[in-house]
């Protein structure tokens, strides 16, 4: 889980003073009287992942992908891992609505073509450092062609525009910046270490044109093999 801090902050008040009851984190009087509808305006140091699901503070998460931090809040957060197999993405990263559709067509077309030993992000076995971080920088899809090791990056719209995904076009600016570099880096990484490297847009969902893709690439890695 990408949270930045443990803990947090908060302020009882009659609607979760209950809740925090139960977790023991109050006393039974908790500094408050039953009939006082108003604020208790008593603060406590809870843990963040004892907070309500439902609840709209603000936290600091670094991203499970990329190794920035954002902010969002608890509700949305908890949504998101819901569609991410409880990884935590940046906006950037979380264009799950097209990008994780193609991911699993390029995952399950791989295994039809015999391709049974596929490695995802942090399972992979190359390891990119990102430079400035010193975070990973994982790989979507890794497989391996009589030795020679073949990474598939699978590239939503993100990769090839500043996306609104914050409503700062600054901010967005920047990230987009951002990604390209960490695109480019992880290309020369993989070639570098003579792996061959392979992108799938996002626009080659309509068409199944990746398919075409990815046969042409493992057909020319079979061939130079032969050579």
């Amino acid at each position: 889980m990408g949270i930045k801090y443990k803990t947090i902050e908060i302020l009882l008040n009659p609607r979760n003073i209950k809740h925090y009851r139960k977790l023991n984190y109050v006393d039974r009087d908790g500094g408050w009287n039953p009939k006082d509808f108003g604020p208790i305006n008593k603060k406590i140091l809870v843990n963040i992942i004892d907070l309500p699901k439902g609840s709209e503070i603000n936290i600091i998460f670094i991203c499970d992908k990329c190794g920035i931090e954002f902010e969002i809040s608890w509700k949305l957060y908890n949504r998101r891992i819901e569609k991410t197999d409880g990884k935590c993405f940046c906006e950037s990263c979380f264009d799950y609505k097209i990008i994780s559709y193609l991911q699993k067509d390029v995952s399950k077309y791989l295994i039809s073509l015999g391709f049974n030993d596929i490695r995802h992000e942090y399972d992979c076995k190359i390891k990119c450092i990102n430079p400035k971080t010193n975070h990973l920088l994982p790989y979507d899809n890794e497989i391996f062609i009589n030795k020679k090791g073949l990474v598939i990056e699978v590239h939503g719209p993100q990769h090839y525009k500043a996306v609104n995904w914050f409503g700062n076009t600054d901010d967005n600016k920047y990230n987009f910046k951002y990604l390209v570099w960490k695109d480019n880096y992880k290309e020369d990484f993989a070639l570098n270490n003579g792996y061959y490297y392979l992108v799938i847009p996002y626009w080659t969902e309509k068409d199944h044109s990746w398919q075409t893709l990815i046969d042409d690439m493992i057909d020319t890695i079979k061939s130079e093999e032969n050579e």
